[in-house]
């Protein structure tokens, strides 16, 4: 049994700093080169690069830009489409459905001649923006929260019989008062807004500023009118409409200048610091959450029973990869170098990413289970069998285009640049390829087997015929569904280079065979896996990528091999660190365990 291990003020330090963050964030920067922390987010989701217009924010929540004479414009100032994008998910469904409801509240309160959610949203969004500088307290009342508050309606100036039959006011003076009294109480906070938010972030505030200058101008003239137009008059809104949505516009911008804010401070000092002290920490959490600690808080991982009991997935993982193995079980307990070699070809590529349901067993029912010291993985992990499959898929088409077309023009197994209309149209049937989700099976199989027949006839040094296009279409549609006997000759091959790739060491490339590391503390016997110093990560990475395309392209797959390296890599990551959290200290255990079972 460990020794009791004595809380010291460094560690309490550590847990306090890295306990602010996500595990999920936390496993995220173990994983990436210190050369891509500028492209780190808080959230783990690519930055928002596009900042949306106030007409795309208006169209989205359900009350769209109208033209003169026209239902809706789905075009912004700029000309460009103010369409929401479709929702990819259920979740982005519900939350759209809410949002326009929310907005409809808010309207519909406005038109009873309410003002109090309208004045709580502007009070929102002026401590959205003093959250932006925290530290500058003496600019916080630049934004005057009692002027919201303060501002009533005399009730008594307005004759009610003058609303519509949808229960909007159509009446000019309420309209006037309301606009006029709220409207440069929005522009004062989007003026504060605008100086804190980016360069490009900045261009669509000043935008609808600018517009709302406009506005209160025309209002001010006496102008009264019950629609307000946007970008010169090419398009416009009812006024109460318009109010809400510009408040909801300016919190979203300013909740976006906030995760640029967050994400700054992630990449220039906080990624640095949490993949220095990521890994001791990881593992800690690790313990903790499947109670591998001893009643004295250390590490109960010397009874490697009582891990294989708290951790059955693991464990299970760990036998089917040792009776898988082409070792004997004298040569995985006395090489330390094949028990590595062992979970990363075996356990990782074989039994996790090139795992197809069960069909070497002939049980199609089977489904993967992940591992427990792999489960922060689950997204690497489907993300990496997706990327295969349909790699292997579009490899397979190309393949029977290239056939069909007399192949003379090697499409799957060269670097060599493709003559500019071949390569439109490989381009085209990545892109319908890349839609699988925006139609049913059969238009989408449809569609994908168009594009084959038309990448075949641009590769063709004569008209196809009738009979070499149909027996294309069913090849392709063959291939589309898994009936293809050469989707698992492609699997297998693009199952070597994985094989081959997440155990190759740079320094030994120019050796007969690849080496690997030594020792389950990889990505410190292999400077730059896991980078522990950005030059040994971007020369790995570099070295690596090269290597990976080399090798997709030589096996078949050169149209997505710089894709498939990529992949790779990641694939490479995560096995490393997998072995660099646990496999000395109780993985390799659980190995000679299975070997003597």
């Amino acid at each position: 049994m460990n020794s009791p291990q004595r809380s010291s003020p460094a560690r309490n330090n550590t847990e306090d700093f890295m306990s602010n963050f996500d595990p999920g964030l936390i496993h995220h920067v173990l994983l990436t080169d210190p050369t891509d922390f500028p492209h780190l987010t808080m959230s783990g989701k690519p930055r928002a690069k596009k900042t949306p217009t106030f007409t795309q924010h208006s169209h989205s929540v359900g009350f769209p830009i109208v033209s003169s004479g026209e239902s809706s414009s789905m075009d912004d100032e700029n000309g460009e489409s103010a369409a929401a994008p479709t929702p990819q998910s259920r979740e982005d469904q519900i939350s759209q459905t809410m949002r326009r409801a929310f907005h409809d509240m808010v309207v519909q309160s406005l038109s009873s001649k309410d003002w109090g959610s309208l004045q709580q949203l502007i009070l929102e969004l002026h401590g959205e923006i003093r959250a932006l500088i925290p530290r500058r307290t003496d600019l916080h009342n630049i934004l005057n929260d009692e002027e919201i508050r303060n501002l009533r309606y005399p009730a008594t100036t307005l004759d009610d019989d003058d609303a519509d039959d949808d229960g909007s006011s159509n009446n000019s003076k309420y309209l006037e008062l309301t606009v006029k009294a709220y409207l440069p109480h929005i522009i004062k906070a989007a003026m504060s807004l605008a100086q804190l938010e980016s360069e490009d972030r900045s261009e669509t505030t000043s935008a609808w500023i600018a517009d709302a200058r406009r506005v209160v101008e025309s209002f001010t003239e006496g102008v009264t009118t019950d629609t307000i137009y946007i970008g010169g008059g090419g398009g416009g809104m009812k006024p109460l409409p318009y109010l809400v949505c510009s408040v909801t516009y300016l919190q979203i911008k300013a909740q976006m200048c906030r995760a640029d804010v967050a994400d700054f401070h992630l990449s220039r000092t906080l990624a640095p610091r949490i993949q220095a002290l990521g890994v001791p920490y990881e593992r800690n959490v690790f313990y903790r959450r499947f109670r591998l600690m001893d009643h004295n808080g250390g590490m109960a991982v010397e009874d490697i029973t009582s891990v294989t009991e708290k951790l059955p997935v693991t464990w299970e993982w760990v036998k089917g990869m040792v009776q898988k193995s082409e070792y004997g079980v004298d040569e995985l307990r006395q090489s330390e170098e094949k028990r590595v070699k062992l979970v990363q070809a075996v356990g990782w590529v074989d039994s996790i990413l090139f795992f197809r349901g069960g069909e070497d067993n002939g049980n199609s029912n089977e489904v993967i289970r992940i591992p427990e010291v792999l489960m922060q993985d689950v997204g690497n992990i489907h993300s990496i069998r997706d990327a295969t499959r349909v790699a292997v898929n579009g490899s397979a088409l190309a393949l029977h285009a290239s056939t069909i077309a007399g192949g003379n023009i090697a499409l799957t197994s060269s670097d060599q640049a493709l003559p500019a209309h071949v390569e439109a149209r490989k381009k085209n049937l990545l892109g319908v390829m890349a839609q699988r989700a925006a139609a049913s099976r059969d238009l989408y199989e449809n569609r994908v087997a168009e594009a084959v027949v038309e990448l075949a006839e641009a590769m063709a040094t004569s008209p196809l015929s009738t009979t070499a296009v149909e027996t294309l279409t069913s090849r392709t549609k063959a291939t589309m569904r898994g009936e293809d006997p050469v989707i698992k000759l492609l699997d297998n091959r693009m199952k070597e280079v994985f094989r081959g790739m997440v155990v190759w060491n740079p320094q030994t490339a120019q050796a007969t065979t690849n080496h690997i590391p030594v020792q389950m503390k990889t990505g410190r016997s292999i400077l730059g896996v896991i980078g522990e110093n950005s030059g040994g990560s971007d020369v790995f990475r570099t070295q690596f990528l090269k290597e990976a395309q080399r090798e997709f392209t030589r096996k078949g797959f050169s149209i997505y091999a710089s894709d498939l390296s990529q992949t790779c890599l990641m694939a490479t990551k995560v096995i490393h660190l997998m072995c660099l959290l646990y496999g000395e200290i109780f993985i390799s255990k659980m190995i000679l365990m299975a070997c003597s079972d």
